[in-house]
């Protein structure tokens, strides 16, 4: 059965209102994460803050806590990511973020599948396929060639480049001639 996006949202925001109205929730939920970008650096520190800021207003989740368990690879180490994650579960994670390396991704989306651990991921995803415990954040290219188009029309532009990665660091340059111009 497939489902509307605005189906989604709205079970996702009746759900979070049901575990927030009832008092079922541990008073510590641990947060396991996987990087492999360098330590302390802009994602670590996004993810701490993010932490932080969770756990310090008091109306979101009153009675619960986020702890989080921060690891971190190298970026094409699969064998390692994958024990940390089982060391991670072992320790007691009750939900899994990232990492934003597609190939590691997919290795901690198969334990996390495997396992019914919620997985959060923020990372170029073409594998379209609906999982029940993974929520991938990243748009999918549809959307962002529709949010290019969107932006080139509105800015009514007869040319532009858009210099853009593709999933593994190759980078390429895209041209669009004036068949946009309105």
């Amino acid at each position: 059965m497939m489902f509307s996006s605005n189906r989604i949202q709205c079970l996702f925001f009746i759900l979070l209102a049901i575990l927030k109205s009832s008092s079922t929730l541990p008073p510590v939920i641990r947060i396991g994460a996987i990087s492999s970008d360098k330590q302390n650096g802009p994602t670590d520190q996004a993810f701490q803050y993010a932490i932080s800021r969770i756990n310090q207003d008091k109306s979101l989740l009153p009675d619960t806590k986020f702890s989080f368990d921060l690891q971190h690879v190298a970026k094409y180490d699969s064998f390692h990511a994958c024990q940390k994650v089982c060391t991670q579960i072992k320790s007691g994670i009750q939900a899994m973020f990232g990492p934003f390396n597609a190939i590691l991704g997919s290795h901690i989306h198969s334990i996390c599948d495997a396992l019914d651990i919620p997985h959060l991921e923020t990372r170029i995803d073409l594998d379209v396929a609906k999982t029940e415990f993974s929520i991938n954040l990243h748009p999918t290219q549809a959307y962002v060639n529709t949010a290019f188009e969107d932006v080139i029309r509105y800015l009514n532009w007869t040319r532009a480049g858009i210099l853009y990665e593709r999933d593994y660091g190759e980078f390429l340059l895209g041209l669009f001639p004036t068949f946009f111009y309105m």
